[in-house]
């Protein structure tokens, strides 16, 4: 039996003709995406019962559709500049000295998130990535996903005030969010999430 082209679904035309239709599984998302979500899944501690392979997947395309959308997005909350006059300075920014010692190295950049998982620069230098690193450097997935990973196993699934999470509903509200653990539920982004991590369990082999 020939061997399936990864990530592509194919139709029988009325001539036999085996045709690409659309992405499927892993397809959907970018070339390097798939090279790391295969590199780094043994390594996130999830409980039992979540597909480490699926939940990266999942992440990655509510996030980046995928890898294709690894713009960066401004977060107000964590400047220390107001976005609009007479505004106050962001609410992260006022409440963690982490955030203020970023911001007064990097000014906006440190304030948002980039890559295939909008990793916020801030809370990549909990994880280790460093103050003295350019923000930018998180556009590429090979740097930032060892972050991504460390931000999943340390505070998300770690037992402790904000982590302990047992289901991929828990990760989402978590990475939405920054805990599972409180009353901001951000129901639209879980029921999103849910369903692209269940069409990967679907179509995952």
């Amino acid at each position: 039996m020939p061997r399936r082209e990864p990530g592509i679904v194919r139709i029988r035309q009325g001539n036999g003709e085996m045709l690409p239709n659309k992405p499927h599984g892993l397809g959907r998302l970018t070339r390097e995406l798939r090279d790391l979500l295969r590199l780094h899944a043994p390594t996130v501690m999830a409980p039992a019962g979540i597909n480490r392979i699926a939940l990266l997947a999942a992440l990655g395309m509510i996030e980046s559709t995928g890898g294709r959308r690894r713009v960066f997005v401004f977060e107000p909350a964590y400047a220390g500049r107001p976005p609009r006059k007479g505004a106050k300075p962001g609410f992260y920014y006022k409440r963690a000295e982490h955030v203020r010692k970023a911001w007064r190295r990097w000014g906006d950049e440190s304030a948002g998130s980039r890559g295939s998982f909008h990793l916020l620069h801030t809370t990549a230098t909990e994880m280790g990535f460093g103050l003295s690193r350019p923000p930018w450097e998180l556009v590429e997935d090979a740097i930032s996903m060892p972050f991504v990973i460390r931000l999943l196993n340390r505070r998300i699934f770690r037992h402790g005030r904000t982590g302990g999470a047992s289901s991929v509903e828990h990760v989402l509200d978590s990475w939405n969010t920054g805990t599972w653990r409180d009353k901001n539920v951000p129901a639209s982004y879980i029921a999103k999430g849910m369903a692209v991590y269940r069409s990967f369990i679907r179509e995952l082999p």
